[in-house]
């Protein structure tokens, strides 16, 4: 993987933004994902049809 230069808290939240193919995803999975992490990924059909569907669902997953 690419050296990064950020530094990404864990403690915070923030956005990520980026074009296609740039490794947004990598970056997250690599550095983020655990066992008290929540990653909800809009892109797969069924995740999105559910919280389009019925938004106040997330606040179930947070909790």
């Amino acid at each position: 993987m690419i050296k990064r230069l950020i530094n990404l808290s864990k403690s915070h939240s923030f956005f990520l933004f980026g074009a296609r193919g740039t490794g947004k995803t990598s970056l997250i999975k690599e550095h983020f994902l655990d066992e008290n992490t929540l990653y909800i990924d809009l892109l797969r059909d069924s995740e999105f049809e559910t919280l389009n569907v019925d938004p106040d669902s997330l606040e179930g997953r947070l909790l």
